[in-house]
């Protein structure tokens, strides 16, 4: 994943698997959150 923040329009774009999705700061902060999440649970699951 890429991300590249964008200021002028208070956004930033994500570029996952050559798809581009534009989302709000506070959107792409809690996608970013529970994508940690997800990680740190799959983390404890292959313990």
């Amino acid at each position: 994943m890429a991300v590249y923040a964008n200021e002028t329009h208070g956004s930033i774009t994500l570029t996952e698997d050559g798809r581009h999705r534009t989302l709000t700061l506070e959107d792409a902060q809690e996608l970013l959150e529970e994508r940690n999440e997800a990680v740190e649970a799959a983390k404890e699951q292959a313990e």
